[in-house]
């Protein structure tokens, strides 16, 4: 992810961070603004979809704990329904890339900041 973050020119660094204990950061991505945005990632298979309790933690650490501006999920799957709407109920909403999202990125599409 870190990689591929690095490919859009608006990228000034691009982190992997993601270990045990990561406190739900994968990647830290700096643009060339100084925006930080935090990515979290999900490789789940087809099915196996990301839930609202994956939102709510990533709103509850990308602020103070990361200190930054935006956060990004992406997942190989997609969302609930309860996770979309728990995202809809925030002031600030993370973005949410599903599996089609993310192939689109890969193959050159909009990024996700």
């Amino acid at each position: 992810m870190a990689a591929l973050a690095r490919e859009d020119t608006r990228v000034a660094h691009a982190e992997h961070v993601g270990q045990a204990n990561d406190r739900g950061a994968d990647v830290i991505v700096t643009l060339n603004t100084g925006h930080r945005v935090l990515v979290q990632c999900k490789k789940y298979r087809p099915g196996n979809n990301v839930g609202s309790e994956t939102v709510q933690t990533i709103n509850g650490v990308y602020r103070d704990i990361h200190h930054c501006h935006a956060a990004v999920i992406v997942t190989t799957a997609t969302f609930t329904a309860s996770a979309c709407h728990t995202n809809a109920l925030l002031p600030a909403p993370i973005r949410l890339i599903d599996g089609h999202a993310l192939e689109h990125w890969a193959s050159g599409g909009h990024t996700p900041w």
